[in-house]
């Protein structure tokens, strides 16, 4: 056995960080989990590994990227911040490995995407609702089912949240003039 790489020993300080949660309804009808680490630590750490031979521009713009939020669970989804030198806010990016390539931007800063978070709890997909990315697709059906589900189910579980935003962004991903 050899010993772990600085790099390697990083990412495993990463994964001890993390605070979060995966969680499923009995009928599996839907599900979402969460792994959150501290934004300190998230900035000191490594950029997220890159599982693909990526362009120079790719690279370039993925060594910028750290790891805000990631799926533990197998699905490869990890929500990243950016900060450029001199920004006074970092970027967020989504990458869900599906039908399109690397990382979508968040229409919402950090404090948006923990507060969102408390409202979705984590539900599988709830941040392509802050994409441009459109959900028609039969590739994202499980998702949009899910986030129906969602929006039918908390409500009524969480009184205190307000799901109608939600709600209308599923709606624009739905609708004819979103990207894919």
């Amino acid at each position: 056995m050899t010993a772990p790489t600085a790099y390697e020993h990083s990412w495993g300080r990463v994964m001890e960080e993390l605070r979060g949660s995966a969680w499923g309804t009995p009928e599996e009808l839907f599900g979402g989990e969460f792994f959150v680490q501290n934004i300190r630590a998230a900035l000191a750490a490594p950029p997220p590994p890159l599982w693909y031979d990526p362009s120079p521009e790719e690279l370039r713009f993925s060594s910028g990227l750290r790891v805000a939020d990631l799926s533990c669970t197998g699905s490869a989804w990890l929500t990243a911040i950016r900060v450029e030198p001199g920004a006074a806010h970092g970027e967020l990016w989504f990458d869900f490995d599906r039908k399109l390539p690397g990382y979508r931007k968040l229409d919402i800063g950090y404090a948006g995407y923990l507060a969102a978070l408390q409202v979705t709890k984590g539900t599988s997909g709830w941040q392509l609702l802050f994409t441009d990315v459109s959900l028609r697709d039969d590739e994202f059906d499980w998702v949009v089912e899910g986030l129906q589900a969602m929006l039918e189910t908390f409500p009524d579980l969480f009184p205190g949240y307000d799901y109608e935003p939600l709600r209308r962004r599923l709606e624009e991903r739905l609708g004819p003039g979103s990207a894919g």
